[in-house]
């Protein structure tokens, strides 16, 4: 391949326009950030769907228990610690102190165990079987 004033310019410029690209920009003050799907919800639990869309709007509106960190460890999110017994039958999970559902209601044990049993119930495979709010 001869290289030509030509191909000298395009290629150039190109190089030029990357850089321009990946340079880093100034810090802009705080907007709204709009999340467009790959695809429409077809529901808004992702306990009950294998939806790749539904998942990812779950993971942008609600908090879990346990997250993962860059490394894909385990790491406590909702939860301040877990234990789990010596015979490894139960897990004791603590739930840090000051969380809060979106109308200011205080989360309590009894929501995350409602979550826990809903996604075992998913697991394996089980009709749903929610409980009004108001049951113990």
């Amino acid at each position: 391949m001869r290289l030509t004033r030509r191909r000298l310019a395009v290629t150039g410029g190109a190089s030029l326009l990357t850089a321009a690209l990946a340079a880093p920009s100034a810090a802009q003050p705080a907007s709204t950030l709009r999340y467009i799907p790959i695809s429409d919800l077809t529901g808004i639990d992702p306990i009950w769907t294998t939806s790749t869309a539904v998942r990812n709007h779950g993971y942008l509106v609600y908090d879990t228990l346990f997250g993962t960190d860059a490394n894909y460890a385990v790491q406590p999110q909702m939860a301040q610690g877990s234990e789990v017994s010596a015979d490894g039958q139960t897990v004791t999970i603590w739930l840090r102190d000051g969380l809060r559902f979106h109308d200011k209601s205080p989360v309590l044990a009894r929501d995350c165990v409602a979550s826990i049993v809903d996604a075992d119930h998913a697991r394996r495979g089980h009709l749903r079987q929610r409980r009004c709010p108001d049951q113990a």
